[in-house]
């Protein structure tokens, strides 16, 4: 996935009603993982959060070269 390419999302709902959300894009040069950043960090708190909001979530090699796709899954209510 070239830079002129972007972003990817998409969605889909499970027979359950849960809700997985998928995010592609080019990567980077480490695979995404939840951080500590110190308080002042202006970053490194997306995965953290997706880990509390969430009831699943990982990461995977998308299907183009050097392209990743973190992926979660959101429960239904009541669910």
């Amino acid at each position: 996935m070239s830079e002129a390419q972007g972003i990817r999302a998409s969605w889909s709902q499970a027979s359950d009603g849960s809700v997985t959300i998928s995010v592609t894009d080019g990567g980077g040069p480490t695979r995404p993982r939840p951080a500590s950043p110190s308080v002042t960090a202006r970053g490194g708190r997306g995965l953290t959060i997706i880990g509390s909001l969430t009831s699943a979530w990982g990461v995977r090699e998308a299907e183009l070269p050097g392209a990743v796709t973190v992926w979660a899954v959101l429960r239904a209510p009541g669910g």
